[in-house]
């Protein structure tokens, strides 16, 4: 149990960190959707900038931690390396050398997604807020610990329904790649000078 516990306010941490950025990027939205139309370059990079941080939000609270020593899983490695709107980073584009037609159906899952992961991720936030009283202040009292258990098993509840919705929709987006780009994917261990930059310090 103390695990879980100190996994959860690590990803309180992390949430908190996010949420911050979240609002800056929130009030430069805001603040330039006042000056030009929706279709306006700036408008539309700061609109694409939200979303990659939600993906990336999302994601964050979702890859799995792997024990120390054991390998990492292809999936845990996909989720590490292929962070937020991937196909819309220009190195991503230019390794995979995606076509503009592989990028719309990307951006179409991804929009088909997209509610339902900010959903569930606003469901997990609901439940480490009600944990948050339940931990705070002086020691819980023995009495309590059935109840901290039970929000801790919600917790990891809603966890696990958002990191599958987020899985799926990665496998989903991966499958509009070829073989070739799927062969450039970082699905195992390969030597440091097959690499290309945009996969170091993610392995």
């Amino acid at each position: 149990m103390c695990c879980a516990l100190f996994l959860t306010s690590v990803d309180l941490f992390a949430q908190t960190d996010f949420n911050v950025q979240t609002k800056v990027l929130e009030a430069q939205l805001q603040e330039a959707m006042r000056k030009y139309s929706p279709d306006h370059p700036e408008v539309k990079a700061l609109t694409a900038q939200m979303d990659a941080l939600k993906m990336a939000m999302i994601q964050n609270v979702t890859a799995p931690v792997p024990l120390r020593g054991s390998p990492a899983s292809p999936l845990k490695t996909l989720q590490t390396t292929m962070n937020g709107t991937f196909w819309r980073n220009p190195e991503w584009i230019r390794v995979l050398e995606l076509s503009a037609d592989q990028q719309k159906k990307m951006d179409d899952i991804f929009q088909q997604y997209r509610l339902k992961l900010i959903d569930l991720n606003a469901s997990l936030q609901k439940e480490e807020l009600i944990l948050e009283p339940l931990l705070s202040g002086t020691k819980p009292a023995p009495d309590a610990e059935a109840k901290i258990t039970s929000q801790v098993d919600r917790i990891a509840d809603a966890r696990a329904e958002l990191e599958k919705a987020n899985s799926r929709m990665l496998v989903n987006i991966l499958q509009v790649l070829n073989a070739d780009q799927w062969s450039k994917l970082p699905l195992k261990t390969r030597k440091d000078n097959f690499w290309p930059p945009i996969y170091k310090n993610t392995k």
